[in-house]
Protein backbone atom coordinates (compact mmCIF):
# COMPACT_ATOMS: atom_id res chain seq x y z
CA UNK A 1 0.00 0.00 0.00
CA UNK A 2 2.79 2.34 0.94
CA UNK A 3 4.64 1.48 -2.27
CA UNK A 4 1.54 2.33 -4.41
CA UNK A 5 1.09 5.61 -2.54
CA UNK A 6 4.75 6.58 -3.18
CA UNK A 7 4.41 5.82 -6.90
CA UNK A 8 1.22 7.87 -7.12
CA UNK A 9 2.91 10.80 -5.32
CA UNK A 10 5.87 10.77 -7.73
CA UNK A 11 3.56 10.67 -10.76
CA UNK A 12 1.56 13.59 -9.35
CA UNK A 13 4.70 15.69 -8.81
CA UNK A 14 5.81 15.01 -12.39
CA UNK A 15 2.45 16.12 -13.75
CA UNK A 16 2.51 19.23 -11.57
CA UNK A 17 5.99 20.26 -12.68
CA UNK A 18 5.12 19.60 -16.29
CA UNK A 19 2.03 21.79 -16.02
CA UNK A 20 4.10 24.54 -14.41
CA UNK A 21 6.49 24.37 -17.34
CA UNK A 22 3.60 24.87 -19.72
CA UNK A 23 2.36 27.83 -17.68
CA UNK A 24 5.81 29.41 -17.61
CA UNK A 25 5.86 29.25 -21.44
CA UNK A 26 3.08 31.87 -21.49
CA UNK A 27 5.42 34.53 -20.06
CA UNK A 28 7.08 37.15 -22.39
CA UNK A 29 9.79 35.75 -24.69
CA UNK A 30 13.11 34.98 -23.00
CA UNK A 31 15.97 37.44 -23.07
CA UNK A 32 18.44 37.32 -25.93
CA UNK A 33 21.39 34.99 -25.45
CA UNK A 34 24.67 36.71 -24.62
CA UNK A 35 27.67 36.36 -26.86
CA UNK A 36 29.91 33.41 -26.23
CA UNK A 37 33.17 34.12 -24.45
CA UNK A 38 35.34 31.47 -26.10
CA UNK A 39 38.56 32.84 -24.62
CA UNK A 40 37.15 33.21 -21.08
CA UNK A 41 38.35 36.83 -21.02
CA UNK A 42 35.11 38.35 -19.80
CA UNK A 43 34.63 40.27 -23.08
CA UNK A 44 32.09 39.79 -25.83
CA UNK A 45 33.19 38.82 -29.33
CA UNK A 46 34.01 41.82 -31.53
CA UNK A 47 31.86 41.13 -34.55
CA UNK A 48 31.67 44.63 -36.06
CA UNK A 49 34.22 47.45 -36.34
CA UNK A 50 32.98 50.00 -33.77
CA UNK A 51 32.01 48.00 -30.71
CA UNK A 52 30.62 44.71 -29.39
CA UNK A 53 27.18 43.52 -30.43
CA UNK A 54 26.04 40.34 -28.75
CA UNK A 55 26.09 37.36 -31.04
CA UNK A 56 22.52 36.42 -30.26
CA UNK A 57 21.28 39.77 -31.64
CA UNK A 58 22.96 39.43 -35.01
CA UNK A 59 21.70 35.87 -35.29
CA UNK A 60 18.18 37.29 -35.10
CA UNK A 61 18.67 39.14 -38.40
CA UNK A 62 16.82 36.47 -40.38
CA UNK A 63 15.64 38.46 -43.37
CA UNK A 64 12.80 36.14 -44.36
CA UNK A 65 11.44 35.36 -40.88
CA UNK A 66 7.81 36.50 -40.44
CA UNK A 67 7.41 39.64 -38.30
CA UNK A 68 6.69 39.24 -34.61
CA UNK A 69 3.11 40.51 -34.15
CA UNK A 70 2.97 39.80 -30.41
CA UNK A 71 1.61 42.60 -28.20
CA UNK A 72 2.20 40.85 -24.86
CA UNK A 73 4.53 42.76 -22.52
CA UNK A 74 5.17 45.65 -24.97
CA UNK A 75 6.57 43.23 -27.52
CA UNK A 76 7.85 42.95 -30.24
CA UNK A 77 11.23 44.28 -29.22
CA UNK A 78 13.12 46.85 -31.35
CA UNK A 79 15.82 45.43 -33.61
CA UNK A 80 19.50 45.35 -32.65
CA UNK A 81 22.72 45.13 -34.62
CA UNK A 82 23.68 46.79 -37.91
CA UNK A 83 20.93 48.41 -39.99
CA UNK A 84 20.52 50.01 -43.42
CA UNK A 85 17.90 52.24 -45.03
CA UNK A 86 17.64 53.57 -48.59
CA UNK A 87 15.15 56.20 -49.74
CA UNK A 88 14.45 57.51 -53.23
CA UNK A 89 13.53 61.20 -52.99
CA UNK A 90 11.30 63.40 -55.13
CA UNK A 91 11.74 66.89 -53.69
CA UNK A 92 10.94 70.46 -54.65
CA UNK A 93 13.88 72.88 -54.26
CA UNK A 94 12.91 76.45 -53.43
CA UNK A 95 13.77 79.14 -55.99
CA UNK A 96 15.73 82.31 -55.06
CA UNK A 97 13.98 85.59 -54.39
CA UNK A 98 12.93 87.32 -57.60
CA UNK A 99 15.27 90.10 -58.72
CA UNK A 100 15.69 92.19 -61.87
CA UNK A 101 18.17 91.17 -64.55
CA UNK A 102 20.32 94.28 -64.88
CA UNK A 103 20.95 97.36 -62.75
CA UNK A 104 17.72 99.12 -61.66
CA UNK A 105 19.41 102.51 -61.08
CA UNK A 106 20.81 102.60 -64.62
CA UNK A 107 17.42 101.65 -66.03
CA UNK A 108 15.81 104.51 -64.11
CA UNK A 109 18.52 106.89 -65.35
CA UNK A 110 17.52 106.08 -68.91
CA UNK A 111 13.85 106.60 -68.08
CA UNK A 112 13.06 102.90 -68.43
CA UNK A 113 11.39 100.32 -66.21
CA UNK A 114 13.36 97.10 -66.14
CA UNK A 115 10.73 94.37 -66.30
CA UNK A 116 13.22 91.60 -67.14
CA UNK A 117 13.61 89.59 -63.92
CA UNK A 118 14.21 86.11 -62.53
CA UNK A 119 10.52 85.37 -62.01
CA UNK A 120 10.83 82.48 -64.45
CA UNK A 121 12.53 80.45 -61.70
CA UNK A 122 10.19 78.03 -59.95
CA UNK A 123 10.45 75.50 -57.10
CA UNK A 124 10.73 72.51 -59.43
CA UNK A 125 10.93 68.86 -58.36
CA UNK A 126 14.07 66.75 -58.71
CA UNK A 127 15.02 63.18 -57.81
CA UNK A 128 17.52 62.32 -55.12
CA UNK A 129 18.87 59.59 -52.83
CA UNK A 130 19.33 59.13 -49.09
CA UNK A 131 21.24 56.41 -47.27
CA UNK A 132 21.05 55.74 -43.52
CA UNK A 133 23.66 53.33 -42.17
CA UNK A 134 24.35 52.47 -38.55
CA UNK A 135 23.99 49.97 -35.73
CA UNK A 136 22.29 49.60 -32.36
CA UNK A 137 23.79 47.75 -29.39
CA UNK A 138 22.00 45.72 -26.72
CA UNK A 139 22.20 48.67 -24.32
CA UNK A 140 20.11 50.71 -26.83
CA UNK A 141 23.03 52.96 -27.74
CA UNK A 142 24.41 53.21 -31.26
CA UNK A 143 25.52 55.36 -34.19
CA UNK A 144 23.83 56.66 -37.32
CA UNK A 145 25.34 58.02 -40.54
CA UNK A 146 23.02 59.64 -43.06
CA UNK A 147 24.06 60.68 -46.59
CA UNK A 148 21.84 62.91 -48.74
CA UNK A 149 22.16 64.01 -52.38
CA UNK A 150 19.73 65.44 -54.92
CA UNK A 151 19.96 65.75 -58.67
CA UNK A 152 20.37 69.20 -60.24
CA UNK A 153 17.33 71.44 -60.59
CA UNK A 154 17.20 73.51 -63.81
CA UNK A 155 15.40 76.82 -64.43
CA UNK A 156 15.88 78.43 -67.87
CA UNK A 157 14.71 81.55 -69.74
CA UNK A 158 15.43 81.44 -73.48
CA UNK A 159 14.61 84.56 -75.50
CA UNK A 160 15.30 84.96 -79.23
CA UNK A 161 13.92 88.52 -79.35
CA UNK A 162 16.14 91.62 -78.91
CA UNK A 163 16.58 92.27 -75.20
CA UNK A 164 18.14 95.26 -73.43
CA UNK A 165 19.99 94.73 -70.13
CA UNK A 166 21.07 97.78 -68.09
CA UNK A 167 24.59 97.92 -66.64
CA UNK A 168 26.62 100.32 -64.54
CA UNK A 169 29.31 101.78 -66.83
CA UNK A 170 32.76 101.83 -65.19
CA UNK A 171 34.69 101.74 -68.46
CA UNK A 172 36.91 104.73 -69.33
CA UNK A 173 36.25 106.61 -72.56
CA UNK A 174 38.00 105.45 -75.72
CA UNK A 175 39.28 108.30 -77.88
CA UNK A 176 36.63 110.93 -78.43
CA UNK A 177 33.74 108.49 -78.02
CA UNK A 178 32.84 108.96 -74.38
CA UNK A 179 29.14 109.46 -75.01
CA UNK A 180 29.05 106.64 -77.54
CA UNK A 181 30.77 104.26 -75.15
CA UNK A 182 28.34 105.13 -72.37
CA UNK A 183 25.35 104.44 -74.60
CA UNK A 184 26.83 101.22 -75.96
CA UNK A 185 28.14 99.76 -72.74
CA UNK A 186 25.39 100.74 -70.29
CA UNK A 187 22.48 99.52 -72.40
CA UNK A 188 23.69 96.65 -74.58
CA UNK A 189 20.98 95.04 -76.68
CA UNK A 190 21.26 91.30 -77.11
CA UNK A 191 19.88 89.58 -80.18
CA UNK A 192 19.37 86.47 -78.04
CA UNK A 193 19.74 85.71 -74.36
CA UNK A 194 19.66 82.53 -72.26
CA UNK A 195 19.40 82.93 -68.49
CA UNK A 196 19.66 79.78 -66.38
CA UNK A 197 19.85 78.79 -62.73
CA UNK A 198 20.92 75.38 -61.39
CA UNK A 199 20.58 74.17 -57.81
CA UNK A 200 21.48 70.98 -56.00
CA UNK A 201 22.20 69.94 -52.45
CA UNK A 202 24.15 67.26 -50.66
CA UNK A 203 25.16 66.47 -47.10
CA UNK A 204 26.30 63.99 -44.48
CA UNK A 205 25.64 63.66 -40.76
CA UNK A 206 27.04 61.50 -37.96
CA UNK A 207 24.81 61.03 -34.92
CA UNK A 208 25.09 59.22 -31.60
CA UNK A 209 21.75 57.54 -30.85
CA UNK A 210 20.18 56.74 -27.46
CA UNK A 211 17.01 54.65 -27.67
CA UNK A 212 14.60 54.54 -24.73
CA UNK A 213 12.57 51.55 -23.58
CA UNK A 214 9.24 50.81 -25.21
CA UNK A 215 6.58 52.94 -23.52
CA UNK A 216 3.28 51.62 -22.16
CA UNK A 217 1.49 52.63 -25.38
CA UNK A 218 4.04 50.87 -27.61
CA UNK A 219 5.97 53.97 -28.70
CA UNK A 220 9.76 54.13 -28.91
CA UNK A 221 11.67 57.41 -28.48
CA UNK A 222 15.25 57.93 -29.68
CA UNK A 223 17.45 60.94 -28.85
CA UNK A 224 20.33 61.84 -31.19
CA UNK A 225 23.26 64.24 -31.09
CA UNK A 226 26.24 64.77 -33.36
CA UNK A 227 27.43 66.90 -36.29
CA UNK A 228 26.19 67.65 -39.80
CA UNK A 229 27.55 69.04 -43.05
CA UNK A 230 25.12 70.45 -45.61
CA UNK A 231 26.01 71.98 -48.97
CA UNK A 232 23.73 73.99 -51.24
CA UNK A 233 25.26 74.67 -54.65
CA UNK A 234 23.63 77.43 -56.68
CA UNK A 235 24.74 78.66 -60.12
CA UNK A 236 23.46 81.57 -62.21
CA UNK A 237 24.47 81.94 -65.84
CA UNK A 238 23.75 84.41 -68.66
CA UNK A 239 24.73 83.63 -72.24
CA UNK A 240 23.93 86.40 -74.73
CA UNK A 241 24.81 87.62 -78.21
CA UNK A 242 25.34 91.36 -78.64
CA UNK A 243 23.19 92.82 -81.39
CA UNK A 244 25.36 94.48 -84.03
CA UNK A 245 24.42 97.84 -85.53
CA UNK A 246 25.09 101.53 -85.50
CA UNK A 247 24.54 103.92 -82.60
CA UNK A 248 24.22 107.57 -83.67
CA UNK A 249 25.95 109.79 -81.18
CA UNK A 250 25.66 113.07 -83.08
CA UNK A 251 25.37 114.37 -86.63
CA UNK A 252 29.07 113.75 -87.09
CA UNK A 253 29.72 110.72 -84.84
CA UNK A 254 28.55 107.12 -85.19
CA UNK A 255 29.47 104.02 -83.19
CA UNK A 256 29.42 100.91 -85.38
CA UNK A 257 29.16 97.68 -83.39
CA UNK A 258 29.48 94.03 -84.33
CA UNK A 259 27.82 90.94 -82.87
CA UNK A 260 29.80 89.19 -80.09
CA UNK A 261 29.21 86.58 -77.36
CA UNK A 262 28.74 87.65 -73.73
CA UNK A 263 28.82 85.45 -70.63
CA UNK A 264 28.25 85.91 -66.88
CA UNK A 265 28.68 82.76 -64.78
CA UNK A 266 28.38 83.04 -60.99
CA UNK A 267 28.48 79.96 -58.75
CA UNK A 268 28.05 79.82 -54.95
CA UNK A 269 28.79 76.92 -52.60
CA UNK A 270 26.98 77.27 -49.28
CA UNK A 271 28.94 75.00 -46.93
CA UNK A 272 26.94 74.74 -43.71
CA UNK A 273 28.49 72.84 -40.80
CA UNK A 274 27.71 72.60 -37.11
CA UNK A 275 26.39 70.56 -34.15
CA UNK A 276 23.00 68.88 -34.44
CA UNK A 277 20.46 67.27 -32.15
CA UNK A 278 17.49 65.12 -33.07
CA UNK A 279 14.49 63.33 -31.65
CA UNK A 280 12.54 60.51 -33.28
CA UNK A 281 9.43 58.54 -32.34
CA UNK A 282 8.06 55.26 -33.71
CA UNK A 283 4.96 53.22 -32.97
CA UNK A 284 4.43 49.68 -34.24
CA UNK A 285 1.01 48.11 -34.73
CA UNK A 286 1.13 44.66 -36.30
CA UNK A 287 2.89 45.15 -39.65
CA UNK A 288 2.49 48.95 -39.78
CA UNK A 289 4.99 51.34 -38.16
CA UNK A 290 4.50 55.11 -38.11
CA UNK A 291 7.14 57.59 -37.03
CA UNK A 292 8.38 61.18 -36.91
CA UNK A 293 11.92 62.52 -36.91
CA UNK A 294 12.92 66.10 -36.03
CA UNK A 295 16.47 67.47 -36.34
CA UNK A 296 17.92 70.92 -35.62
CA UNK A 297 21.41 72.24 -36.40
CA UNK A 298 23.16 75.43 -35.32
CA UNK A 299 25.31 75.99 -38.41
CA UNK A 300 27.93 78.34 -39.78
CA UNK A 301 27.78 78.86 -43.55
CA UNK A 302 31.14 79.24 -45.26
CA UNK A 303 30.07 80.74 -48.57
CA UNK A 304 32.36 80.46 -51.60
CA UNK A 305 31.36 82.61 -54.60
CA UNK A 306 33.21 82.44 -57.94
CA UNK A 307 32.52 84.52 -61.06
CA UNK A 308 33.76 84.03 -64.62
CA UNK A 309 32.73 85.91 -67.74
CA UNK A 310 33.36 88.11 -70.76
CA UNK A 311 31.41 91.10 -72.06
CA UNK A 312 31.07 93.77 -74.73
CA UNK A 313 31.63 93.63 -78.47
CA UNK A 314 34.06 95.02 -81.00
CA UNK A 315 33.12 98.43 -82.35
CA UNK A 316 34.37 101.28 -84.48
CA UNK A 317 33.89 104.95 -83.60
CA UNK A 318 33.57 107.01 -86.77
CA UNK A 319 33.75 110.83 -86.57
CA UNK A 320 33.18 112.83 -89.78
CA UNK A 321 33.53 116.50 -90.62
CA UNK A 322 35.90 118.68 -88.64
CA UNK A 323 38.28 116.52 -86.62
CA UNK A 324 37.34 113.43 -88.57
CA UNK A 325 38.81 110.23 -87.17
CA UNK A 326 38.10 106.51 -86.99
CA UNK A 327 38.94 104.61 -83.81
CA UNK A 328 38.67 100.81 -83.59
CA UNK A 329 37.68 99.37 -80.22
CA UNK A 330 38.36 95.69 -79.60
CA UNK A 331 38.26 92.87 -82.13
CA UNK A 332 35.20 92.53 -84.36
CA UNK A 333 32.90 89.65 -83.35
CA UNK A 334 34.81 89.13 -80.09
CA UNK A 335 34.13 90.30 -76.49
CA UNK A 336 35.89 93.42 -75.33
CA UNK A 337 36.76 92.18 -71.85
CA UNK A 338 37.16 89.01 -69.77
CA UNK A 339 36.94 88.92 -65.97
CA UNK A 340 37.18 86.59 -62.96
CA UNK A 341 36.50 87.15 -59.28
CA UNK A 342 35.99 85.33 -55.97
CA UNK A 343 34.47 86.30 -52.65
CA UNK A 344 34.22 84.31 -49.38
CA UNK A 345 32.14 85.15 -46.33
CA UNK A 346 30.61 83.46 -43.28
CA UNK A 347 26.98 83.70 -42.16
CA UNK A 348 24.87 82.23 -39.37
CA UNK A 349 22.79 79.39 -40.88
CA UNK A 350 20.48 77.34 -38.62
CA UNK A 351 18.87 74.28 -40.21
CA UNK A 352 15.77 72.30 -39.33
CA UNK A 353 14.41 69.07 -40.80
CA UNK A 354 11.17 67.14 -40.28
CA UNK A 355 10.61 63.57 -41.51
CA UNK A 356 7.25 61.77 -41.32
CA UNK A 357 7.37 58.10 -42.29
CA UNK A 358 5.18 55.01 -42.47
CA UNK A 359 6.53 51.47 -42.81
CA UNK A 360 5.08 48.11 -43.71
CA UNK A 361 6.94 45.13 -42.26
CA UNK A 362 7.36 42.53 -44.99
CA UNK A 363 9.44 40.31 -42.71
CA UNK A 364 10.84 40.65 -39.23
CA UNK A 365 13.85 42.61 -40.52
CA UNK A 366 12.73 44.09 -43.86
CA UNK A 367 10.24 46.95 -44.25
CA UNK A 368 8.95 49.09 -47.11
CA UNK A 369 8.86 52.81 -46.28
CA UNK A 370 7.11 55.94 -47.56
CA UNK A 371 6.91 59.44 -46.15
CA UNK A 372 7.31 63.19 -46.37
CA UNK A 373 10.36 65.36 -45.59
CA UNK A 374 10.68 69.14 -45.16
CA UNK A 375 14.03 70.95 -44.76
CA UNK A 376 14.59 74.64 -44.03
CA UNK A 377 17.92 76.47 -43.81
CA UNK A 378 18.53 80.19 -43.59
CA UNK A 379 21.58 82.41 -44.06
CA UNK A 380 22.44 81.12 -47.55
CA UNK A 381 23.48 82.96 -50.70
CA UNK A 382 21.71 82.52 -54.04
CA UNK A 383 23.73 83.35 -57.15
CA UNK A 384 21.00 85.20 -59.09
CA UNK A 385 20.83 87.89 -56.40
CA UNK A 386 24.57 88.43 -55.98
CA UNK A 387 25.62 89.32 -59.55
CA UNK A 388 26.61 92.98 -59.97
CA UNK A 389 25.78 94.19 -63.50
CA UNK A 390 28.88 96.32 -64.12
CA UNK A 391 30.84 96.88 -67.32
CA UNK A 392 33.43 96.03 -68.31
CA UNK A 393 34.06 93.79 -65.25
CA UNK A 394 30.99 92.48 -63.47
CA UNK A 395 31.34 91.66 -59.77
CA UNK A 396 29.94 89.78 -56.77
CA UNK A 397 27.66 91.69 -54.40
CA UNK A 398 28.36 91.81 -50.68
CA UNK A 399 24.64 91.68 -49.90
CA UNK A 400 21.89 89.15 -50.57
CA UNK A 401 23.82 86.44 -48.70
CA UNK A 402 21.20 85.64 -46.03
CA UNK A 403 18.31 84.09 -47.93
CA UNK A 404 16.06 81.25 -46.81
CA UNK A 405 16.10 77.91 -48.61
CA UNK A 406 13.27 75.38 -48.37
CA UNK A 407 13.06 71.87 -49.80
CA UNK A 408 10.29 69.34 -49.34
CA UNK A 409 8.80 66.26 -50.97
CA UNK A 410 8.07 62.57 -50.77
CA UNK A 411 10.41 59.65 -50.19
CA UNK A 412 9.98 55.89 -50.69
CA UNK A 413 12.45 53.14 -49.87
CA UNK A 414 13.42 50.01 -48.00
CA UNK A 415 14.66 49.43 -44.46
CA UNK A 416 16.71 46.47 -43.19
CA UNK A 417 16.97 45.55 -39.48
CA UNK A 418 16.24 49.06 -38.21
Amino acid sequence: MERNFLQSWLVGMAVLLGGAGVAWAQEPPPQRMPAEDNNQTGEYLQIQPIGPVQQGNVADAQFFRPPDLTNIGNYPEPNYGPFFQYERLYWSLHQPSTTVIGDPATAAGFGSVNDLDTGFMKARFVWGNRFDIGYMQDDDKGWLTSILKTNTQFNTLNSATPTTVFFIDNEPAFGGASTAQFVENSTPTYSSIIVSNTTRMTGIELMRTLRYAVSHDGGVWTFMYGARFFQLHDRYDIEAETLGGDVTVSATETLETTAAPNSYDLGINNNVVGPQIGLSWQHEDDRVVIGADLRAMIGANFQEATLFGYSGSGSTDVVTGVGAQTVGIGIPNQPLDTFHGTKDNVTFAPLGELRLNAQYKVTSNVSLTAGYTALLVTGVGRAANRLEYVLPDSGISNGADKEHFFANGINVGIEVNR
